[in-house]
């Protein structure tokens, strides 16, 4: 009613029409909505996490497409032009450099949720390609990559509609820049980390990697190390899920700045030492025919390179050899439970062969006089035990 006596809408045939063009886009939309939700892209089942994302990012783009059409037809039939001029002409600052209204400000925002939902919808589309096509290490990699650069991009458009120019952002930029030096300079790190992880293609999702560190002690691992798998590279960080079904979060600048282990960089097999020690009365033949026998009866070891055996070391109770075994990291990243069958199984095979697994020995001597004193004293007891049972 207001809006009618300030004549900003006037009651004629385009508002009909524009009610009908209304009605229509809102069913087109409830009919979109109700296919994205009817699981367009995906079944949940085959991976829930990007079902969610993909679903989420999809219905915010319809709503704020929505929202869009609808502020169109408000134009068009319903002569909102005036008020749109009039919010855009109310500034909040106004300056030579910097010119931010009413409308600015929304319209930035708008812009922001809107190009923010269409990198979502990207980049889980393109993770989805990648994965049905069996690259599920490029997969993740190139989500987090679009997901990035295109937040990057984003970010700069906003600005530039929110009424801030290059002219008003560069002397930002250089008190940022101050900022950062001083503040904010490990955050910044952790994303150009991120951004050079990306592109250098030295990590990438589903690597198997160690590095410094600790992940659990709370558990009991003491171990000084992370050793785990990638299951995500963020703009700041990174998740490594380790054996224990523990996830790190480490920060980029990590895998930069220190050394890393990467076992799955370009090459999945690798080859895994396991130390055994017998007795130096065991035939080291026979210690080799055993060990190769229960390396290739285990299905987890590869045939091709073969096991291997090497005799290392004369050690101080016990002649030391490593059991020699290549594997595919990339399947069997949880080594642990294939080292600890091979033991098992070796132990019995051992037992069986007569083969003993000594422990650590060691001879003591004493001094000839306290040796005569000790046997002096034992005789002179064993004496007068005997005196005593004569007596009796």
């Amino acid at each position: 009613a207001a809006l009618w006596l300030f004549k900003i809408i006037g009651f004629a045939s385009s508002v009909f029409v524009g009610g009908v063009v209304i009605f229509i886009t809102i069913i087109a939309y409830l009919v979109l909505k109700t296919y994205v939700r009817g699981h367009a892209f995906l079944k949940p089942e085959d991976d829930p996490q990007t079902y969610v994302g993909i679903t989420k990012s999809a219905e915010s783009f319809l709503n704020l497409f929505l929202i869009y059409l609808l502020y169109i037809i408000f134009i068009k039939f319903y002569n909102l032009g005036q008020l749109i001029s009039y919010l855009k002409e109310l500034f909040i600052i106004n300056t030579g450099v910097i010119q931010i209204s009413v409308f600015s400000v929304f319209s930035g925002a708008f812009i922001f949720l809107f190009l923010l939902s269409i990198v979502g919808v990207l980049k889980h589309s393109i993770y989805l390609y990648n994965l049905k096509k069996g690259n599920e290490l490029q997969a993740g990699s190139l989500r987090s990559l679009v997901g990035t650069l295109g937040l990057l991009i984003i970010i700069m458009i906003a600005l530039s509609e929110f009424g801030l120019t290059w002219a008003a952002l560069l002397p930002v930029a250089g008190a940022l820049g101050l900022g950062i030096g001083i503040g904010l300079q490990n955050i910044m790190k952790n994303y150009i980390s991120g951004i050079i992880l990306l592109f250098s293609n030295r990590l990438k999702v589903g690597d198997i990697i160690e590095i410094d560190g600790n992940a659990g002690r709370a558990i009991g691992n003491t171990l000084e190390t992370i050793y785990g798998n990638v299951v995500s590279i963020d703009t700041f960080s990174s998740v490594v899920s380790t054996t224990d079904g523990i996830e790190v979060v480490v920060p980029n600048s990590q895998f930069i700045d220190q050394q890393m282990v990467n076992y799955s960089l370009s090459n999945y097999t690798i080859r895994v030492r396991i130390p055994f020690g017998v007795s130096y009365s065991s035939d080291p033949n026979k210690v080799k025919e055993i060990l190769l026998k229960v390396a290739n009866e285990n299905t987890q070891i590869l045939t091709n390179p073969a096991p291997n055996l090497w005799f290392t070391e004369y050690g101080d109770s016990a002649i030391v050899f490593y059991l020699l075994c290549w594997v595919n990291i990339r399947h069997l990243w949880k080594i642990n439970p294939v080292i600890s069958d091979i033991y098992f199984k070796a132990w019995y095979e051992f037992h069986e062969a007569g083969i003993v697994i000594p422990f650590p020995q060691q001879d003591v001597w004493f001094k000839n006089n306290l040796k005569v004193e000790i046997e002096k004293d034992i005789g002179e007891n064993a004496l007068k035990q005997l005196d005593k049972e004569e007596d009796k």
